[in-house]
């Protein structure tokens, strides 16, 4: 197999930026530049065995950002990513996200409280490097969404990385303590279309009830050691931004699999 070593100063691919707020009192547009949150591929490597790949995310804020760093079923295991082949059959995704619709068949075979997402803090002016090395061929690893495409190789690979551009302990401390003093019952025991109408508009509801019931989440959200370990929510938890890189013109081999929703397992990279 033809092999491929990129390094992020030779790249000639598409890797795109997440930007974070502008830096205050500033009307100078190349300032905007500096003070982004950025991600740059340091490594690809296709060989007979393995795709190895690098990256380095770096905070070029004046404030604390969140980084989300694993989500798995269980925060211990695994990569912490979701590895699918999109619906193209020629992209494959890896990413790091939990601001993510589960599929609904999904839904009948996982219990979504048991997936985590672990969250680090990246400080002004820091940089967080990180690496993973993945057996050929790869296989298709699902979380929450459904493993729709099957493809003997990937042509194009994305990495999608979420991160919150704000105090993340913070907001959900402000989320419980407004839900509090709106005196909503986080207790209210609700039919199938009150949960439906109470996660559509009243997202808040549930982050609450969620901290005081995941004693896990609460002790995280409070400790202040620059982790945070969410359970599964949904899209409630809003703001989360998508960091990015894009890499065309590979040739990746994928493990054959069979497409149905009994065999959407989450586990370890073989």
């Amino acid at each position: 197999m033809k092999k491929f070593i990129i390094f992020f100063m030779a790249l000639s691919i598409c890797a795109l930026t997440a930007r974070s707020k502008q830096a205050k009192n500033s009307n100078d547009p190349d300032k905007e530049e500096e003070t982004m949150v950025k991600i740059i591929l340091t490594k690809l490597d296709v060989n007979d065995t393995n795709l190895e790949l690098g990256w380095k995310i770096k905070n070029n804020t004046d404030h604390d950002v969140w980084i989300c760093d694993m989500v798995d079923v269980n925060i211990k295991l695994g990569f912490g990513f979701e590895m699918l082949l999109a619906d193209d059959a020629e992209t494959l995704v890896i990413r790091r996200r939990s601001c993510i619709k589960q599929d609904k068949e999904l839904e009948m075979i996982r219990e979504f409280p048991f997936i985590k997402s672990l969250y680090v803090r990246l400080r002004p002016g820091q940089e967080k490097a990180d690496a993973i090395s993945i057996d050929l061929p790869v296989r298709q690893i699902s979380i929450l969404k459904l493993i729709r495409a099957n493809a003997e190789f990937a042509k194009r690979l994305v990495m999608e990385i979420g991160f919150y551009d704000e105090d993340l302990p913070g907001l959900i401390l402000q989320i419980v303590e407004v839900n509090n003093k709106l005196n909503c019952d986080i207790h209210a025991s609700l039919d199938d279309n009150g949960y439906e109408i109470r996660n559509r508009f009243f997202p808040g509801h549930f982050i609450a009830r969620t901290y005081y019931n995941n004693i896990g989440f609460k002790e995280s959200v409070a400790s202040d050691d620059g982790e945070v370990r969410i359970p599964y929510m949904g899209q409630v938890l809003n703001g989360e931004q998508i960091l990015r890189i894009e890499v065309n013109g590979l040739s990746i081999p994928l493990e054959e699999i069979n497409i149905r929703p009994e065999n959407h397992e989450v586990g370890k990279n073989k």
